[in-house]
């Protein structure tokens, strides 16, 4: 019989990723980066454009 499942620890408790430009060539890079932003667990990622300045 197992107990109960414990709540995973998280190290943060968000990480907000602002894209200002996208260029397709730097998708290795890009992707390397999400690894090691990974890798400090998060508990919430959020990934969207940034949003235009007034």
């Amino acid at each position: 019989m197992t107990g109960p499942l414990r709540s995973p620890s998280y190290a943060l408790p968000l990480v907000e990723v602002c894209i200002t430009q996208l260029d397709l060539s730097c998708l290795t890079e890009s992707g390397t980066a999400f690894d090691r932003l990974l890798a400090l667990r998060p508990e919430r990622v959020v990934v969207g454009p940034t949003s235009p300045r007034p």
